[in-house]
């Protein structure tokens, strides 16, 4: 018998409630006030929704500030 493959795409309950919450202010602004605003949010949040959780307060601020 040959050796088992690892799943091409792994689901991870942890990943998917952060990118929930990565992308919650932008469609909550892309559906009550602004479509732009609300498009311009969710791409902001983009880089730093790929990057992970950082490890320490001042790279999670620098990451914050990344995405504005």
């Amino acid at each position: 018998m040959g050796a088992t493959r690892p799943p091409a795409v792994s689901w991870n309950w942890s990943e998917a409630l952060r990118g929930t919450l990565c992308c919650l202010p932008a469609a909550v602004i892309l559906l009550v006030t602004d479509n732009k605003l609300g498009i311009g949010f969710a791409i902001g949040v983009l880089p730093v929704a790929l990057m992970g959780v950082m490890p320490s307060r001042k790279q999670r601020l620098q990451g914050l500030l990344l995405g504005i």
